[in-house]
């Protein structure tokens, strides 16, 4: 039996991959753009998940190898600039407080009313001993369906 394979040859990847690059500065004009971007993305991505999960109040200025600036800021740049160069406290955050609490007021109110429409549909359909397909049901009973899902869809 001859080797079917006898003229070919085998080629390996010749990319890099996810391989750990040394930490450099990097040369090519190109690359160092590109590079940039993909962190820069990146860099402002942690910043916002940080400042949802902690609660923290960011800003990041960054220049780009071809001279541009690019900021961040939670809640802004310019807020926290501001209250750094005159050494104040956090007003901003301060008075984000009674906003926060009108609306977990709001969505208490909400969830409590669609407790109550749950329970009156409960006690509605407990109350007819007959088993019936919801095609069978009559079409004045589908208001409750109706509002009970328009009041989730508010959630």
């Amino acid at each position: 039996m001859e080797n079917i394979n006898k003229g070919l040859t085998t080629c390996k990847k010749k990319t890099m991959g996810r391989r750990k690059i040394d930490i450099k500065k990097i040369e090519k004009r190109s690359s160092l753009q590109v590079t940039f971007s993909k962190r820069r993305m990146g860099l402002f991505r942690k910043a916002s998940e940080l400042s949802v999960l902690c609660g923290a109040e960011i800003a990041i200025l960054v220049q780009s190898p071809a001279n541009k600036i690019f900021s961040y800021g939670h809640p802004s740049v310019e807020t926290l600039f501001h209250r750094y160069q005159t050494g104040g406290s956090s007003s901003a955050a301060l008075s984000i407080i009674p906003y926060r609490e009108d609306g977990r007021s709001k969505y208490d109110e909400a969830v409590r009313k669609l407790e109550i429409v749950k329970r009156s549909t409960k006690q509605e359909s407990s109350s007819s001993s007959i088993t019936r397909f919801w095609w069978d049901e009559p079409l004045d009973g589908m208001g409750t369906n109706l509002r009970i899902m328009s009041m989730q869809w508010k959630l």
